[in-house]
């Protein structure tokens, strides 16, 4: 919707969802930093994946498909659109001791430029993503698992894990 470029968040937005996210996003920093000094990454990853959930339910509520659909709500389009982008930013280094691979992917395509292996997380703060960043080129982060394909794979296991000498 913005010509493959990070959107500006217009500063003249008060809306209380917007205000709700970036606070949700940002308690998420300090929170999961603490569970990963603890070693408790399972914990970590429920605070991510709140973030997570609070960024799903604030695009579904605003519907940026549809403002795109209205030259009128333009200013709107671009500041939900932002504040999207930022969050995916900040649950991306958050999440990336967990998920390296798949968060290295997705920094790249924010058009992050360095490298996330060196992001400080507790250097993470809300509004460090530059507005007229080009995204990256779009691939998908997990492969597609066909549901037949899966079940054949997990029936041979099954049958290899039951034949005497398996070594189970």
């Amino acid at each position: 919707y913005c010509g493959g470029e990070v959107p500006m968040a217009h500063r003249d937005s008060t809306e209380t969802e917007e205000k709700r996210l970036v606070e949700v996003v940002s308690e998420a920093i300090p929170a999961t930093l603490h569970e990963y000094e603890a070693l408790s990454f399972s914990r970590a990853l429920e605070i991510i994946w709140a973030a997570v959930a609070a960024v799903d339910g604030y695009l579904t509520s605003r519907k940026p498909w549809t403002l795109a659909e209205d030259a009128e709500q333009r200013r709107r389009l671009e500041t939900v659109l932002y504040h999207a982008a930022e969050s995916l930013r900040i649950i991306v280094g958050l999440a990336h001791p967990a998920l390296p691979q798949a968060t290295s992917k997705i920094w790249s395509q924010l058009g992050q430029f360095s490298k996330i292996e060196e992001l400080r997380i507790d250097q993470l703060a809300w509004g460090q993503l530059v507005a007229g960043t080009k995204i990256g080129e779009l691939a998908a982060i997990f492969p597609r698992i066909e549901k037949k394909e899966a079940l054949e794979k997990m029936a041979n296991i099954e049958q290899d894990m039951l034949q005497p000498g398996s070594g189970t």
